[in-house]
């Protein structure tokens, strides 16, 4: 997990979260991203998994499901996909209907953290406990497509639940 200690959380204060990155207010200047980590176990895991990856944009290095030395085609694939699916925005409310509206089929289950690191230190941390943003599916699927495996664990996801995030992930995508 990714030590924060030192480093200056990403809120609304002082970024505007945008499909394609977070900009800072007072310059207007999209961030830089340098490193992303993401895992997802039971919520009892105490930090280990089976579900996790950590890409180093810098070093061009990705670690976890997936252990590779990425090229700038695979570097590009993760950005397109981080804009495809909104990642910078889903602290937003508009993309948590299956919560907001539905209540969990899970209790004690999974959790899982989004750390995106940028330049300067500066962090943006997306969580929760047993549910997902709505288009949590549409991008574990595409991961899917791409690598063969399912590292955001898409499968953990009850048939029910999957039909919701399904539901309000294509109302999302197809704005």
């Amino acid at each position: 997990m990714i030590n924060t200690w030192g480093k200056e959380e990403i809120t609304k204060l002082n970024y505007e979260f945008r499909q394609d990155g977070i900009y800072d207010k007072k310059t207007s200047k999209k961030l830089k991203l340098k490193f992303l980590e993401y895992n997802q176990g039971l919520s009892m895991n105490f930090g280990f998994s089976r579900h996790n990856i950590n890409i180093d944009f810098e070093k061009k290095i990705m670690e976890g499901c997936i252990n590779k030395n990425m090229t700038n085609k695979d570097i590009e694939i993760v950005f397109e996909l981080l804009e495809k699916y909104h990642i910078y925005q889903l602290n937003s409310g508009k993309y948590w209907k299956k919560l907001t509206y539905h209540s969990s089929s899970y209790f004690d289950g999974y959790e899982w953290s989004l750390y995106l690191v940028f330049e300067r230190d500066k962090y943006l941390r997306i969580f929760n406990g047993n549910d997902y943003p709505d288009i949590f599916t549409h991008l574990a699927q595409e991961i899917i497509d791409l690598t063969g495996k399912d590292i955001l664990n898409v499968n953990s996801i009850d048939e029910k639940d999957f039909k919701l995030y399904k539901k309000y992930g294509d109302e999302i995508l197809n704005e």
